[in-house]
């Protein structure tokens, strides 16, 4: 069976690609798998990108008895037997797991929603040649927020009580890698805001739809409604039951202290105003002190060399985190 071409949603964590993905999902016509597959930031370096027979077998051990496989629906017998035989790269797994679904399902197309893909579309295109991005942006300031509410950005230890920082960093790191990996795959590359969505989703969606030369009827991705598409995936849960008229737009602007807020406008603020968002405090007010900068300079270091150590070393295999096989799925 000849597939349509594959779409990897992605960007930072908490931008809205789990939403934006369930709306595809919604559309008809794609495999229905509610996962992230994580297969190039976490089970390839973890199992040494699959080279040999007894990376795949250790590779099977652990992923089989996971969510991650058990949400796809799949015989573990025959999609093992596969993996053994056919895997040679990262590549190889997920074309190996997504296609199986889609035989499966009698689907026509995948996509694939792990938001770190951002930092390996360059790998991804040259496993897909015809794969599509599209890259969900959302405001920096409300992503911080929400990523220090759900504590996936650990700071340092004398930075406990400003978890936002670190997030805020993070988020800015991921936009600035797919923006640049965007330019790389053009023109298969769409940038869609997160804002754009919720002020007018169907709107928004008529251009992914022609980005994509699938059709994205909106009235039956709202009767479909999988997934986030029914009830929005917030890190903000008190939100839904108390406000009827539920918004996640510019929540920043009440939830910030105004220190933390200039701090933070301070340290992504040219990358905000890149993307078209305004700030809120005055250019003089967003200068760092020395102490912040090295702070800055910290984070950023931080976080390339671990995307760099687990993806370019053998050091990879210890340095990823792999509680998600091991019961601890968290979506």
């Amino acid at each position: 069976m000849r597939f349509k071409p594959p779409v990897f949603v992605l960007g930072s964590p908490r931008s809205g690609t789990t939403w934006l993905y369930h709306l595809l999902l919604s559309s008809g016509g794609f495999a229905i798998y509610r996962a992230e597959a994580r297969v190039f930031d976490m089970l390839a370096p973890r199992f040494g990108r699959f080279l040999n027979r007894t990376d795949r077998e250790r590779l099977l051990a652990q992923w089989l008895p996971s969510e991650l496989f058990l949400r796809s629906g799949l015989e573990a017998e025959a999609i093992s037997a596969r993996v053994l035989e056919q895997c040679g790269s990262p590549g190889d797994f997920l074309r190996i797991l997504m296609e199986a679904i889609a035989l499966e399902q009698g689907a026509v197309r995948w996509a694939e929603c792990t938001p770190d893909n951002v930092f390996f579309m360059s790998e991804i295109k040259a496993s897909f040649p015809d794969a599509r991005f599209i890259h969900m942006v959302r405001d920096g300031r409300d992503v911080a927020l929400s990523l220090a509410r759900q504590g996936w950005i650990l700071p340092y230890r004398w930075d406990t009580a400003r978890p936002s920082v670190p997030a805020a960093l993070y988020w800015e790191r991921a936009v600035r890698a797919g923006r640049e990996g965007g330019r790389r795959v053009h023109p298969d590359y769409l940038e869609v805001r997160f804002e754009d969505m919720v002020r007018d989703p169907e709107g928004a969606l008529a251009g992914v739809a022609t980005f994509l030369e699938h059709r994205l009827d909106y009235a039956k991705i709202q009767r479909s409604a999988i997934g986030s598409v029914a009830r929005p995936n917030t890190s903000f849960g008190g939100d839904l039951e108390a406000d009827p008229i539920f918004s996640p737009i510019e929540r920043w602007r009440s939830s910030y202290a105004e220190r933390d807020l200039r701090l933070i406008e301070a340290l992504i603020g040219p990358t905000l105003e890149e993307l078209g968002y305004s700030l809120s405090t005055e250019r003089e007010g967003r200068r760092l002190p020395v102490l912040e900068r090295a702070n800055r300079m910290l984070y950023r270091l931080r976080f390339a060399s671990r995307t760099l150590l687990k993806s370019g070393t053998p050091l990879g295999r210890w340095l990823v985190d792999i509680s998600i096989l091991k019961g601890g799925w968290g979506g």
